[in-house]
């Protein structure tokens, strides 16, 4: 993937700015899947990223970041928000 298609991708999913981050609003994540050699991996439940140059940070719910090469990078899956709620006593 280039640069161009990462922001085409992150403005379809309505990212927000904070500085140098572009963040995912309210329990919205992402999965990048990666390939490199044959080689698949995906990076689930990220909440920012930023681009450097080839490279891209990637940070998950639990604040852990990933770095990864953006060429490696082939595609990405927005995941929405919970919509269900947990309803008080027994059921």
């Amino acid at each position: 993937m280039n640069e161009k298609n990462f922001a085409a991708v992150l403005k379809s999913a309505g990212v927000e700015q904070d500085g140098d981050w572009s963040t995912l609003h309210g329990e919205r994540t992402m999965t990048l899947h990666l390939s490199h050699d044959g080689v698949g991996l995906n990076l689930s439940k990220i909440r920012k990223v930023r681009v450097e140059g080839e490279l891209v940070f990637a940070e998950g719910v639990t604040e852990e970041v990933s770095v990864t090469h953006l060429k490696s990078l082939f595609a990405i899956a927005i995941e929405g928000e919970s919509k269900a709620t947990r309803k008080a006593g027994f059921r």
